[in-house]
């Protein structure tokens, strides 16, 4: 049995998650508690923390997917039945980029970064014009789903 600093009651130890070698001094309860209605900074810390790590986080994200393939699967098609006409627009750039149709420029359209060509990707305004791209890198992409960028004519950013 162990007593929870916050709320002072006395649990089994299975109440409690592991810390280092040991225990946290909070249950599991009251860290719940805590981080629901924290959920901003909680948010932000771990943002902070993916972005000066990529590479524990990458190895992460591998480890997860290699562990649980089929969830994986399943969140992926969950998008594209929400996304309809995602798919074909994919497969339809895709296609054209390795036919040589489609040219991928050498840098972001948004921030200007040099990149391999590999690296970067198409952001698809509307998947009913499936060869209309934005070429962008992988960081700018994501702030444009998220909502952070808006519209083509976004102001030009520093380099990622």
């Amino acid at each position: 049995m162990k007593t929870c600093s916050k709320c002072k009651e006395s649990k089994p130890l299975s109440e409690f998650y592991k810390c280092g070698a040991g225990l946290r001094c909070w249950c599991k309860d009251c860290v719940k508690q805590y981080y629901r209605q924290h959920r901003e900074v909680a948010n932000a810390c771990s943002r902070r923390y993916r972005q000066g790590h990529p590479q524990v986080y990458r190895a992460a994200s591998r480890r997860f997917r290699a562990a649980h393939p089929e969830e994986c699967r399943a969140r992926i098609e969950n998008w594209y039945r929400n996304n309809p006409g995602a798919e074909q627009a994919h497969q339809v750039l895709n296609k054209a980029v390795q036919a040589g149709k489609v040219q991928k420029p050498d840098h972001c359209a948004i921030c200007g970064v040099s990149l391999p060509a590999r690296l970067l990707q198409g952001h698809h305004a509307s998947y009913d014009k499936s060869l209309n791209v934005l070429w962008c890198c992988g960081r700018c992409h994501k702030e444009i789903h998220r909502g952070a960028l808006e519209g083509a004519e976004r102001e030009r950013r520093a380099p990622c």
